[in-house]
């Protein structure tokens, strides 16, 4: 029976991983794959960053036998503007392979969402391939947000980062960042909060990049975030998982008016 998700043990997880976090790095030695500007990527009305996971604490097992490099080329074909891939082991049964497959024929801008807190963990995703990694704000201090933050700039691969509440902004927003991911899901317990993600997007202030994540079942979702707060980037995982026409479901989502 898999352990119950908290939040405040992923670190503690991540510290015990990082000598395999080691092995990757040594055994990679230099990035192949050329760095997609995730910015440049978002131009449609609407887009799409479409999410491979192999399961999750909230939704159980939803794609073990999923191909990530099929996968990651079916939302291409639909659509995606980028794809993320879950990497993380004990609650998503994710990997850096599975990333790096992901990314072998994808010629759009890949996230590695995981737990961050270690410049290593970054380092091995930009070997791997990422074009983008997750920080989240509720997991980190302002001091390990800032340093990672900047680890990951100087690869020249996105930061991104997750806020799920509006009292998460004054913190990130000192960093300056293009785009920011509000997170309709509270990680500590694991409900949807649309009308707290909704408020929080609307405090972003102009000139940021705003992504959606989390809570999309349907066009209508989309529909009521995108005409509530303007946002028109969206993280989709679990429905695009669990459907058998991810493709179509792409475009689905995509036509919003």
């Amino acid at each position: 029976m898999m352990e119950k998700f908290n939040l405040k043990d992923m670190k503690h997880i991540k510290l015990s991983k990082l000598p395999d976090t080691e092995r990757i790095i040594r055994k990679k030695g230099k990035r192949v794959r050329p760095i997609y500007s995730i910015l440049s990527s978002l131009n449609d009305p609407i887009n799409i960053i479409a999410e491979i996971k192999k399961s999750s604490p909230s939704a159980g097992t939803i794609g073990s036998g999923v191909s990530p490099a099929e996968r990651a080329s079916l939302y291409s074909r639909g659509g995606a503007a980028a794809v993320s891939v879950l990497t993380e082991k004990n609650f998503f049964n994710g990997s850096m392979n599975d990333m790096e497959t992901a990314g072998s024929h994808l010629a759009l801008p890949l996230l590695c969402k995981d737990f961050i807190y270690y410049e290593e963990q970054i380092e091995a995703a930009y070997l791997c391939g990422a074009d983008m990694i997750l920080l989240i704000a509720k997991a980190l201090s302002n001091d390990e947000m800032r340093g990672l933050y900047n680890f990951a700039r100087s690869r020249g691969i996105t930061p991104l980062i997750e806020v799920h509440s509006s009292s998460e902004l004054d913190r990130v927003l000192i960093l300056n960042p293009e785009i920011l991911m509000v997170n309709m899901r509270n990680l500590e317990t694991l409900n949807i909060g649309y009308s707290t993600g909704i408020n929080t997007l609307n405090n972003i202030p102009p000139g940021i990049k705003r992504v959606s994540a989390s809570g999309i079942e349907s066009q209508d979702e989309v529909k009521k975030i995108f005409h509530e707060t303007g946002t028109d980037t969206f993280l989709v995982g679990t429905a695009l998982m669990k459907g058998d026409n991810p493709r179509g479901f792409i475009r689905e989502l995509k036509d919003v008016r």
